[in-house]
């Protein structure tokens, strides 16, 4: 297990990438859909296929990008990478 701080704004991809469990809490409702929308795009990018996405209470993931997850647990905002074909 490794806890990393990373600039979930920046263009880099976080050191490791991809992981088993990404962990991204209460952070995305601060931003506008702009934002929004690139930041679930990285977080998807950091998660690999059939890992594991745990976003906070009040976010739910763009359509985008909802379409390459399989929802877990949809009150605790659990998301599964899919599998690519």
């Amino acid at each position: 297990m490794r806890f990393a701080r990373h600039d979930v704004c920046g263009d880099a991809p976080p050191a490791g990438a991809p992981f088993d469990l990404v962990a991204c809490r209460n952070v995305l409702i601060y931003f506008q859909p702009e934002l929004q929308e690139r930041v679930f795009h990285a977080l998807l990018a950091a998660v690999r296929p059939g890992g594991v996405l745990w976003l906070g209470e009040a976010e739910w993931p763009c359509a985008s990008v909802l379409a390459e997850l399989e929802v877990l647990d949809p009150a605790a905002r659990v998301f599964r990478r899919r599998r690519s074909a």
